[in-house]
């Protein structure tokens, strides 16, 4: 742990005894004081485990996949001061597990697909007064579901392709109340949809190459309460930066960054919703793969650093923003990667 100087960062705990690593992953919190993480003590297998920031704190949280075996690696959120999980076990396979920090109140929030088989829960994402899922059901195959923390509140969304087949949902990002993702319905490929919640507000918002192929958009960040970047592919520009709304229809090539066909294949894309902001990596033929910034308009669109001047690529990612500071990783011909810092416009 550290307080961000040299001399207070320090072993909070050496969970796996020893030169063995217990791979401590996917910090969350806080609730209830508590931070919760997974780790591997090296008898338990990977758990999720729990710290008020001290030795004596860091205590494993509940041996939910009894034994050496792992119980979890699908992710976890924060909502209404309690954890919600994919946790697997024996008895009911990958399903959704809610915790509030303690270990009797550690348990599964509701068994999807009843019976040892897994509901394969994955992508949490909270987005208001609900949470955001993707899980395989016996009936729908895998769709979109959400929960309000009760195993009553846990319900199909939408069977967006009916029946057994799957709509491939992936890329879920909250945007002000709404859930924007991606999903194949079988007739659009794979385009860029959003939900409210409810069957009804669970719509396509735009067919971006027009056909049945797929655009593919990925990377999706919030740029605002009603706004989200992302990169596509419409079969025209190659794959570059866009921009939609919630309104039907609305998706729009925010910047041809190399124009043609080839795309200047937006990477890494980083919200900083507060100033308005998405930082990106992107390709051109003339500074290669460097550091773009936009505030969602075209004119506000451009290169921002040319790490490696020239053609030569920097690579820039890992991006995470203090103030008008952005910090990176970056690769220079004469340093290798390492860590960079630049002012924010």
């Amino acid at each position: 742990m550290t307080d961000g100087t040299k001399a207070e960062t320090k072993l909070l705990k050496d969970i796996q005894v020893g030169k063995a690593s217990s791979s401590p992953f996917l910090f969350k919190g806080k609730a209830r004081g508590k931070l919760f993480f997974f780790a591997n003590d090296g008898v338990t297998g990977t758990e999720l485990w729990t710290t008020k920031g001290t030795k004596r704190t860091t205590k494993l949280l509940k041996d939910i996949n009894v034994g050496s075996g792992d119980s979890t690696n699908n992710g976890l959120v924060i909502f209404k001061n309690k954890a919600i999980f994919a946790a697997e076990e024996e008895d009911h396979g990958m399903e959704l597990w809610i915790s509030n920090g303690t270990t009797a109140g550690t348990t599964l929030l509701k068994d999807i697909l009843v019976g040892a088989n897994s509901a394969d829960v994955d992508n949490l994402v909270v987005v208001g007064e609900r949470v955001f899922f993707t899980a395989y059901s016996a009936t729908n195959g895998e769709e979109l579901w959400q929960t309000d923390g009760t195993s009553d509140g846990t319900t199909l969304v939408k069977d967006i392709v009916p029946g057994l087949a799957s709509s491939s949902i992936n890329n879920l990002v909250a945007v002000g109340n709404t859930l924007f993702f991606t999903a194949d319905d079988g007739a659009n490929g794979e385009e860029l949809w959003k939900s409210d919640g409810t069957e009804s507000g669970t719509l396509i918002i735009d067919n971006i190459d027009g056909t049945s192929s797929h655009s593919s958009p990925q990377n999706l960040v919030a740029l605002s309460n009603d706004q989200v970047v992302f990169s596509a592919n419409d079969g025209v520009h190659g794959r570059e930066l866009w921009i939609a709304t919630s309104a039907l229809g609305s998706a729009t090539l925010l910047k041809d960054i190399t124009p043609g066909s080839s795309g200047s294949d937006p990477q890494s894309l980083y919200a900083i919703s507060a100033r308005g902001l998405v930082v990106l990596s992107a390709y051109t033929a003339t500074e290669g793969q460097e550091l773009w910034i936009s505030n969602g308009t075209p004119e506000g669109t451009s290169l921002l650093a040319d790490i490696s001047p020239g053609a030569l690529s920097s690579y820039p990612a890992d991006f995470f923003a203090k103030g008008r500071k952005l910090y990176f990783a970056a690769e220079s011909e004469s340093n290798g990667i390492e860590a960079f810092a630049i002012k924010l416009p």
